[in-house]
């Protein structure tokens, strides 16, 4: 009997295989951004990580970290969110590797790669009726984004991140849901889309998007809406309640944001923010294009106000209304295009500026979840422009622009996540490319300031002085009010020994935020050292009203009345400071070396008595008390101070 041939298994090519494709868009993902994992902290990493109470517990702050605000863990600031996802993930980090920052930012650098595996698998099921190349190159373009090193450069937006990752798949379980109507599906997508919820309060923003992408795509009507609407529904009513009654009960009272974290708020009236808001759009859609410029800080005053006559203000809104109309005019002709164009205007809705005042003026992080929308478009034209909109395949023509386009993405991106290596390096590439920021042009400084502070060749240390100095000089001329900036200014004139000038620049610091007590320490430092006693005297004593529990205040004002020569008046602010702080062993070391100098030698016994207690182990308290006592002429008490002295292991 003949053997009958068994038909050969054709495998599809690599291209088609859906799962392969995206584990090969995770490997370009982690690849891009793997140098990342070698970085350290940088920013407000700190907050979430090494000086976060809550997450430096590990599994056993978990309990805290679910019934309190975001920022709790490191300071009493209510901002009014609440995104325990990424503190909780955090958290469990720090158990397994606490103060690692390779291994945060390897968890980071992972997570993006799965939000990049993702979004193929979902692009690939809503766009089932369109070209190959669609999905994917809007996928490699939304990798290879620039402005998104600043979310996997930053531990911190761990938070953007898993947002990201739980919208996809509640995406996908409600795609699943459109083609079998089952229940399981339908209630998987809500979980996901809780925890995205969980994640960042922005997700909300993703409902429409849901419901836009089943009616373009899924021809879903109006009534079949009901059912995703009432789970997706009880899920965020259930978080909003959460969300709302951890905010309502917390300690702090929310926060109220100035013009230092939103430059917008300096706005004269409605009509210039929301000019200013609309200029901004369209510099984060040329930012888009172009990868430029990026930066970590877009604070007061890089937008400054501007009207409705400003050309630029004009041009952005036009954009954004005739891109917004198009999509509007093409719904139903030209979905994908309508699609990308909604998805980028929706999820920017919050964080535009237009609607509602946040708690920053631009990010670059913003751009993250919109950039979905703008891949998709910019993919949409480059194949309608070669008219490859319709093959199923890969567009040679296509292909042309869409690689080099990918390839200077991915260069920019990888240069661009490089500064991230440390803050001082962020801080010195970000001064060039946001010079109208205060903040930036401050950072800097310090930065010179801290190498100057560590550097042993006098004349290198007084040019870094110099440049510091600048930065904080430039920083004040953006932002009259920054008290912060003149105080500094006044440091680099103090620590490079120019002291009348940092007298004048402590005086303009004093000036604009007089509540602050470290601000009448440092004037009274540099009165001091232009041996202005009298006025340093004044202005130390007004620190000690500012702050009444101020022990080194107290000792700074010993020292200038023994600079004056005025021994008695030395002693008994010594005396004062003593009896406010007996802990305080400085003080108490001060009061017995000037006592035992102006020959009050039984005082100053008394005082190192008090120091052996504090410090049992303090070889110069008993060595002292010998000397004292042999002035006295008390021999028994030498002797037993002596023999203390030793055995504290004086020799």
């Amino acid at each position: 009997m003949a053997k009958v041939k068994q038909p050969k298994i054709i495998k599809p090519p690599f291209w088609q295989d859906d799962r392969k494709v995206a584990w090969l868009f995770f490997g370009i993902a982690f690849l891009l951004y793997a140098q990342t994992i070698w970085f350290d902290f940088a920013l407000d990493d700190r907050a979430v990580t090494f000086a976060n109470k809550f997450v430096m517990k590990g599994f056993g702050g978990i309990g805290d970290i679910l019934k309190t605000f975001y920022w709790a863990g490191f300071w009493n600031s209510n901002a009014g969110l609440f995104r325990p996802t990424s503190l909780i993930l955090f958290a469990i980090e720090w158990a397994f590797a606490p103060n690692a920052p390779h291994v945060f930012h390897f968890v980071n650098v992972v997570l993006y790669a799965t939000c990049a595996l993702l979004l193929y698998r979902t692009l690939r099921e809503l766009f089932h009726n369109s070209s190959l190349t669609l999905p994917f190159f809007a996928t490699l373009l939304w990798i290879v984004f620039p402005a998104h090193s600043e979310v996997v450069a930053n531990v911190k937006s761990g938070d953007e991140l898993l947002s990201m990752i739980f919208f996809l798949m509640s995406l996908r379980q409600i795609m699943k849901w459109s083609e079998n109507n089952l229940l399981q599906p339908l209630l998987l997508s809500g979980i996901y889309f809780f925890l995205s919820l969980l994640s960042k309060e922005g997700a909300v923003l993703f409902i429409p998007i849901i419901f836009i992408a089943l009616y373009l795509f899924k021809n879903k009507d109006l009534k079949q809406f009901i059912k995703p609407i009432m789970v997706l529904g009880a899920f965020t009513i259930l978080w909003f309640t959460w969300h709302s009654a951890v905010i309502a009960n917390a300690p702090s009272e929310k926060i109220t944001y100035t013009y230092h974290d939103n430059s917008l708020i300096a706005a004269p009236d409605l009509s210039s923010r929301v000019a200013t808001a609309m200029q901004m759009q369209g510099k984060y859609l040329l930012k888009s294009f172009t990868g430029f410029p990026l930066s970590y800080d877009y604070s007061f005053n890089e937008n400054p106000i501007v009207g409705w006559s400003d050309p630029f203000a004009l041009l952005s809104i036009l954009a954004c209304v005739s891109l917004f109309g198009l999509a509007i005019f093409k719904f139903k002709k030209d979905p994908v295009l309508s699609f990308g164009i909604l998805f980028y205007f929706i999820t920017f809705a919050l964080t535009s500026n237009v609607f509602i005042l946040i708690g920053a003026t631009m990010a670059d992080r913003f751009l993250f979840v919109p950039s979905i929308g703008f891949a998709i478009a910019i993919c949409w034209v480059i194949l309608k422009l070669t008219k490859g909109e319709s093959q199923k395949s890969f567009h040679a023509t296509a292909l042309y622009v869409l690689i080099p386009l990918s390839l200077l993405y991915s260069v920019r991106a990888f240069t661009r996540s490089a500064d991230w290596e440390t803050e001082t390096k962020l801080f010195t590439a970000d001064v060039e490319n946001t010079p109208g920021s205060a903040r930036t042009h401050f950072n800097y400084g310090v930065v010179l300031k801290t190498q100057a502070s560590n550097e042993p060749n006098t004349n290198l240390k007084n040019q870094l002085f110099d440049q510091a100095f600048k930065e904080f000089q430039t920083a004040v001329k953006i932002d009259t009010l920054d008290y912060g900036s003149f105080a500094a200014a006044g440091e680099c004139k103090f620590l490079s020994g120019h002291y009348e000038e940092s007298v004048y620049w402590r005086t303009k610091s004093l000036q604009v935020e007089p509540r602050y007590v470290l601000l009448y320490r440092d004037l009274g430092n540099s009165l001091m050292n232009c041996k202005k006693y009298d006025s340093a005297i004044v202005v130390y004593g007004q620190a000690v009203k500012t702050n009444s529990m101020d022990s080194l205040t107290l000792i700074h004002i010993s020292d200038c009345y023994l600079s004056k020569q005025d021994t008695a008046q030395a002693i008994l602010t010594l005396e004062k400071n003593v009896l406010q702080y007996p802990k305080n062993m400085e003080g108490w070391n001060k009061l017995a070396n000037i006592c035992g100098m102006y020959g009050q030698i039984k005082r100053s016994s008394e005082a190192f008595l008090e120091i052996s207690k504090l410090d049992p182990r303090n070889q110069n308290a008993y060595r002292m008390l010998y000397k004292n006592y042999s002035l006295l002429g008390d021999t028994a008490n030498a002797n037993k101070y002596a023999k203390a002295y030793f055995q504290a292991g004086g020799k």
